[in-house]
């Protein structure tokens, strides 16, 4: 290889990975943790993932999908249910381009949902925790909608969210395929 050409090569990659630095600003949301598993709610973990996802979504936040999500973890050669250390998910948030990593606990008590939780900005891999969100089961979105707010997201065009699925029920038959497959 020429120098020339060696030269080229090393002003692409310095461009390719500015231009990845300053890309980085997607949000990253994983399973969250069951405070007690019952299979009855096992759902709820990746079920608040992919609902504060769409909440994000519908206001307009550039987010990780699920696919993207899998397909990091598939490449670290990590099983997509594991519970990962803040350094493994700062890893992943890296690979994904996410500037923040969203993760946290949720439990089901007397038909309310409580979720709290923690933002980890990817840069500094500094934890910030957010303000619990509690609401009945039958109100799920809405508890989506008012953490993606926690979370810093503008309120969505029309004031309410577009919901993930007609109902609840509906959301937890579609997160069970989900996770089943």
């Amino acid at each position: 290889m020429t120098r020339s050409r060696a030269a080229a090569l090393a002003a692409g990659l310095t461009l390719a990975v500015c231009v990845d630095a300053r890309a980085q600003d997607a949000v990253l949301v994983v399973p969250f943790e069951l405070e007690r598993f019952d299979a009855r709610v096992g759902w709820l973990s990746e079920g608040v993932a992919e609902g504060l996802t769409a909440a994000l979504q519908a206001r307009g936040v550039d987010v990780v999908d699920r696919t993207q999500r899998l397909a990091a973890l598939e490449r670290l050669q990590l099983p997509p249910a594991a519970s990962l250390t803040r350094a493994t998910l700062v890893k992943v948030g890296e690979m994904v381009g996410a500037s923040r990593v969203v993760v946290g606990r949720v439990a089901e008590r007397d038909s309310a949902v409580t979720i709290v939780a923690h933002v980890i900005d990817v840069g500094a891999a500094a934890l910030t925790d957010l303000a619990p969100v509690s609401a009945p089961a039958p109100a799920l979105f809405d508890a989506f909608a008012e953490l993606a707010g926690h979370l810093g997201a503008r309120p969505a065009a029309g004031g309410r969210i577009a919901a993930v699925a007609p109902t609840v029920p509906v959301f937890e038959l579609y997160i069970r395929g989900l996770i089943a497959a």
